[in-house]
């Protein structure tokens, strides 16, 4: 009995271009996934991070807020008016006067 001295070469090819593809998709889908945990990863770091000046700016301007007296918002705008002179808005003229 003779052995067969021959390669399979179409089924070698066949294994080599499958074994290319799956290669190929494998190192795409690796890529993709990492690229998704990182971006997951920094949205939480920036969640958790605290931005400092916002903070103390919020802070400050709420110290202004309540340390303020409070007035009435008529008798605020009557103020306003007291001190601009006029009862019309800027850059406009006073209707009344024409």
């Amino acid at each position: 009995m003779a052995i067969r001295q021959e390669a399979n070469t179409p089924l070698i090819v066949t294994i080599g271009v499958a074994s290319a593809v799956l290669l190929i998709v494998v190192t795409f889908g690796v890529e993709a996934w990492f690229l998704y945990e990182e971006q997951r990863e920094t949205e939480s770091k920036w969640k958790q991070s605290r931005n400092l000046v916002l903070e103390d700016m919020r802070q400050t301007q709420t110290q202004n807020i309540r340390s303020k007296a409070k007035l009435p918002i008529e008798e605020a705008m009557k103020q306003i008016v007291a001190k601009s002179g006029s009862a019309a808005p800027a850059g406009k003229p006073d209707e009344a006067h024409k």
